[in-house]
């Protein structure tokens, strides 16, 4: 059996106002692939 793992995840992103895809970045943080705007992630949750 074989998985499938993405390095992304398409979220709203406030500085360009629409759904973006985010790409994984270093110590639990996305960053958008449009604009560059980071998120971080904490407890497994998302925060800004």
């Amino acid at each position: 059996m074989s998985a499938i793992v993405r390095s992304w995840v398409r979220i709203f992103c406030p500085k360009c106002g629409k759904r973006a895809k985010f790409e994984l970045a270093d110590e639990w943080r996305i960053k958008c692939c449009e604009c560059g705007h980071e998120r971080s992630l904490a407890n497994g949750m998302l925060t800004r």
